[in-house]
């Protein structure tokens, strides 16, 4: 009887580990633990970590740790008691349950880097490999902890056997902190559901421009510099049209800027998944992302997948995949002037914006989809398990 699944011939980047069956079926009997936020939870690593686990050939369990609902906590005394509770059960689960390697999935911050400490103490206590996957760098954060010479995060994090980066600039940093095991820089992931059945989208030539915020409504994620910059391009481009897509803390707030400035045709969907943002990607054609900060966030890959030309701000690792005329322009932090000036060029210039509507949906394709993130990351898991 089989006892592992035949993967037939593997696509070139996948590596010498999917050549033989054999060692695939001793790779699935080593079982690797992900720590991962709560399934309800909302946002980019949420929605990474559930796009990507359908396409594990591995035999990876997810642990549940962190605020289920995320981005909404309770208070203090329930929040520090969940905290306590995962990871008693996470070292029960080390202690009874056969895991070689245990990844956490952790963003530079002082919560996040406290809490996943604890996890990786155990991990390594208890002779687990480690992977430290960063999905966020706190520049702040970077300062104190620079500032306090890094104390335990030395003794854990830069203790790691591996770091995953979703910007090379993050693993600079590392090995700047000492770090001297191996780093391999990723990206986030386009789920191959999202794009089905579009093969024949073409780059819209039309007087009529949609432009996009999908991300969650919040101040650090630009929602003004976007509403503003659109306010200016509304002016100019009379029949254009503003999807707000998310929801957030600043949801409401938001919605009364909109109304108190006379800001029309902006169209607030809340937070929306499945059909509903594959209908209003296939709607847009210019992103708008001006966030201060990020990790590598998904919904620029999802909108490069459809062809949308970006607009964003140099964060994270968009610094390692946009370049200016070839995917979009990069914009200034805090300038909506600035994206005005930047989206005007593109509209004005039909040939440009077909050139990044093929660009972007082939270099999604090639890079981005969740089945080939998959195999890369397994790739770095089996060099530790061999």
């Amino acid at each position: 009887m089989m006892l592992c699944k035949n993967l037939g011939k593997p696509a070139n980047d996948i590596g010498k580990i999917y050549m033989d069956e054999n060692y695939i079926c001793k790779m699935k009997k080593d079982r690797i633990l992900f720590l991962v936020p709560g399934q309800e939870a909302k946002g980019g690593v949420s929605n990474y970590y559930r796009t990507i686990q359908s396409h594990f050939v591995l035999n990876i369990i997810y642990f549940q740790r962190g605020a289920r609902n995320w981005p909404n906590r309770k208070n203090a005394i329930s929040e520090a008691a969940r905290t306590l509770s995962d990871w008693i059960w996470f070292l029960f689960k080390l202690i009874f349950e056969n895991y070689k390697l245990v990844q956490t999935s952790t963003s530079l911050g002082k919560f996040s880097v406290i809490r996943d400490s604890v996890f990786l103490y155990i991990s390594r206590l208890l002779g687990k490999k480690t992977v430290v996957f960063y999905h966020g760098w706190n520049y702040e954060y970077k300062k104190e902890l620079e500032a306090n010479n890094f104390g335990f995060f030395k003794k854990t994090f830069l203790k790691a056997d591996t770091s995953i980066v979703l910007s090379s600039e993050f693993g600079k940093e590392l090995l700047a902190w000492g770090y001297k095991n191996p780093i391999y820089t990723e990206t986030t992931v386009v789920e191959e559901s999202l794009v089905a059945d579009i093969s024949g989208l073409v780059c819209r030539n039309s007087e009529k421009i949609t432009f996009l915020f999908l991300s969650r409504v919040e101040k650090a994620k630009g929602i003004y510099e976007a509403l503003d910059g659109y306010a200016l391009l509304k002016k100019k481009y009379q029949n254009s049209k503003l999807i707000v897509a998310g929801d957030g803390f600043e949801l409401e707030n938001a919605k009364l800027y909109v109304k108190k400035n006379n800001i029309v045709n902006v169209d607030f969907r809340g937070f929306i998944t499945g059909k509903a943002k594959q209908s209003a990607l296939l709607e847009s054609d210019i992103l708008i992302f001006p966030s201060y900060s990020e990790g590598m966030p998904i919904s620029v890959l999802e909108a490069m997948a459809f062809g949308l030309t970006i607009l964003a701000t140099k964060v994270g690792g968009l610094r390692d995949i946009l370049a200016d005329e070839k995917t979009g322009f990069f914009i200034n932090e805090k300038d909506h002037v600035d994206i005005y000036e930047k989206a005007s060029v593109v509209i004005d210039n039909f040939s440009m914006r077909a050139y990044i509507f093929k660009y972007n949906r082939d270099l999604a394709a090639q890079k981005f989809y969740a089945k080939s993130v998959a195999h890369r990351l397994e790739k770095i898991f089996s060099a530790l398990l061999k």
